[in-house]
């Protein structure tokens, strides 16, 4: 790169006084690779109309239910996410606990501003 096309107020580096790359520079031209994908993702949009995806959403709704386990496994990890792992995971032989009554909850709140009254005394 030649000092004419430095523009004003940058280094050779492309950046200006500030560290920051200046207006104009040729080194922040950005990712060349994600431009490319980005341009296939919109041909592969403009390929495929809304009655294109129903028609392959149907698709896979029967292959599920004619017992096609990757077929049903896609549907349902995009329909419900991915299945809860770890802390999250409610074990199949317990229900969720039911949420407090309002008559428990008003007890419990009572008995918390007790404990509270009674620490700032």
């Amino acid at each position: 790169m030649d000092m004419d096309t430095v523009p004003t107020g940058s280094t050779v580096s492309g950046r200006d006084e500030g560290g920051r790359f200046a207006a104009g520079n040729a080194f922040a031209a950005g990712n060349a690779t994600a431009r490319h994908a980005q341009r296939l993702r919109q041909l592969f949009i403009q390929g495929v109309s809304e009655d294109d995806i129903r028609a392959i959403v149907a698709a896979m709704v029967q292959r599920a239910k004619d017992g096609c386990i990757p077929s049903a496994t896609l549907l349902l990890t995009r329909c419900l996410g991915k299945p809860a792992t770890g802390d999250n995971a409610i074990p199949l032989d317990e229900e969720p606990a039911a949420p407090p009554t309002l008559d428990e909850r008003r007890e419990e709140l009572l008995a918390e501003c007790d404990r509270m009254r009674a620490l700032s005394e």
